[in-house]
């Protein structure tokens, strides 16, 4: 239900966002998890298919578990579990054509706050806005 509730919240921002102009959307939303959270993801860094793709290869040991990074690049968090990829969205950054909606659960750590960075591969990694409810 609140994973739903989550893609609803990110829906309504990508459509204020894309009413005001077509910039590159990335925004999350958080909530605890037992010991750790589970963040949700709207980014138009990586189309729906790269996310899959990104899915299946760090399941598979073939890529490294995403992580959330400080400015300074430590990790503050590595991915546990899935990637769950849930859904296709119509934004983009740069040369990708769309974007996707995907939850990471990360244990430990503090709560973030107004602005995270996602280190999806050694060369991607991303800075997040928290998407107010």
């Amino acid at each position: 239900m609140l994973t739903r509730l989550t893609i609803v919240a990110l829906t309504a921002a990508l459509l204020s966002e894309t009413a005001a102009h077509a910039a590159c959307v990335n925004r999350f939303t958080q909530r605890p998890a037992g010991r750790g959270h589970v963040i949700t993801l709207l980014t138009g860094k990586l189309t729906y298919q790269a996310a899959k793709d990104l899915s299946v290869a760090i399941r598979d040991g073939k890529a490294s578990p995403i992580e959330w990074v400080s400015e300074s690049g430590k990790a503050l968090g590595t991915q546990f579990g899935n990637l769950q990829v849930l859904k296709p969205m119509p934004v983009s950054c740069d040369s990708s054509p769309s974007g996707v909606v995907m939850a990471i659960t990360f244990v430990g750590g503090s709560s973030p706050a107004r602005k995270i960075l996602i280190k999806f591969d050694s060369n991607t990694t991303v800075v997040f806005e928290e998407q107010k409810q």
